[in-house]
């Protein structure tokens, strides 16, 4: 069973580049690709070699994502088209052709920017998480407008105000006496004022 840990290695990716990247509209092939040249690239931080670009041939690419090597070479020449990487020439068969990310997602041919809504995303996130369902018992501030979460402190909003909380069933029971309290009241009311008309 894989369990995979950020001690063993991981890829930091800025989020910007990560959201520009699913909303362009790339295909399964292209995506590969990138997501092969993200690890390439960025995926060694705790070496002390950084990399700007990966020597990487489309034999290397077919390879690696078991992909046709012809698939491969379109899914460049597309990637290139769109300004999404640059390609350079290296000198078969000792030096391979080099591949660079271009960063600049905003000079990909026909961007259209970003969709992805972050904020928006942790709202729902927020929601889906309220006490009502929620796996890690997450809950969410009274003051809604700041949308704040709490984890694991054991008290509610209202406790924190030292407000005290009534039970759900505590709360019916009360509904129940004070609709019986009313209508005693309302017999007695009536009793007195039968009592003043004789």
């Amino acid at each position: 069973m894989a369990s995979p840990q950020l001690e063993n290695g991981f890829t930091p990716i800025a989020n910007t580049l990560l959201e520009a990247t699913f909303c362009y509209g790339l295909n399964g092939v292209e995506i590969e690709i990138v997501l092969l040249l993200w690890r390439c690239i960025y995926g060694f931080k705790n070496s002390k070699i950084m990399f700007s670009e990966a020597a990487l041939s489309p034999k290397d690419i077919a390879k690696y994502t078991g992909r046709d090597i012809g698939a491969i070479k379109r899914a460049i020449n597309k990637l290139v088209e769109l300004n999404v990487i640059h390609v350079i020439k290296g000198k078969p068969p000792k030096i391979k052709p080099r591949i660079k990310l271009n960063k600049d997602y905003e000079s990909w041919i026909d961007f259209r920017g970003i969709r992805f809504d972050a904020s928006h995303f942790m709202n729902i996130m927020r929601s889906a998480t309220s006490p009502n369902g929620c796996q890690n018992e997450l809950i969410k501030s009274i003051n809604g407008c700041q949308n704040e979460l709490m984890m694991g402190t054991g008290t509610t909003p209202y406790e924190r105000q030292n407000e005290p909380i009534t039970p759900p069933s505590n709360l019916m029971q009360q509904g129940v006496a004070d609709r019986a309290n009313k209508r005693k009241e309302k017999v007695r009311k009536e009793q007195y004022l039968h009592g003043q008309s004789h």
